[in-house]
Formats: structure tokens, C-alpha cells, sequence
């Protein structure tokens, strides 16, 4: 399975790391981007691991830890991440991101 982010994806991840980096420390930082290293390796080795979030849209979400989802979708060997989001956000807000 190979892994193509998205555009938006790439922006939320980023947006995630300032984040990190102005309110908490480089350790902090360090194991936020170990963790989606590790998830998306797991993801590569079992895309139906997470539940689905819109089986209608095909959109599955996993999870980073617990402040941080990820959305994502499959098609025959490619994984598509839509999407980072901070799970304290507003829920309204996210429907049209997807």
C-alpha cells in the first residue's frame, strides 16, 4: 500500500505541529510526529484497522492519540489521508472539510 496525502492533509499535519511547537515542548513535538510515523505504518500493513466514520463517502478515521484524528480513504493499494484534525475543535466544522 503506498500512502498519498493530501493537500489539506499536509496543511492540517503542519498546523498540528505549530501548534505543538508554541504551546508544549520538543519532546512533545518529537513524539507527535513518531506517533503518525507509526500509525501510518500500521495503516500501510492494515488499512481496515480504523472504523468507519462515512461509510457512504468511504471515509475511515484513525487516530493519532487522543487529541489528534486522521481521515483517510482507500482505493485499491493507495491510502488517502484527507485530513488532521484536533479532536477539541468544533465537530459542525468538520463535515465541510469532508
Amino acid at each position: 500500500m503506498i500512502i498519498i496525502w493530501s493537500p489539506l492533509a499536509e496543511e492540517t499535519y503542519y498546523e498540528n505541529l505549530e501548534y505543538l511547537h508554541e504551546n508544549w515542548s520538543i519532546s512533545v513535538v518529537r513524539k507527535f510526529i513518531k506517533d503518525v510515523d507509526i500509525t501510518l505504518d500500521l495503516l500501510k500493513t492494515n488499512p481496515e484497522i480504523f472504523h468507519w466514520w462515512d461509510a457512504g463517502k468511504n471515509i475511515r478515521i484513525g487516530y493519532i492519540n487522543k487529541h489528534i484524528s486522521f481521515f483517510y480513504s482507500l482505493e485499491e493499494k493507495t491510502i488517502f489521508i484527507h485530513l488532521f484534525w484536533n479532536n477539541h475543535r468544533e465537530p459542525s466544522v468538520l463535515k465541510k472539510f469532508l
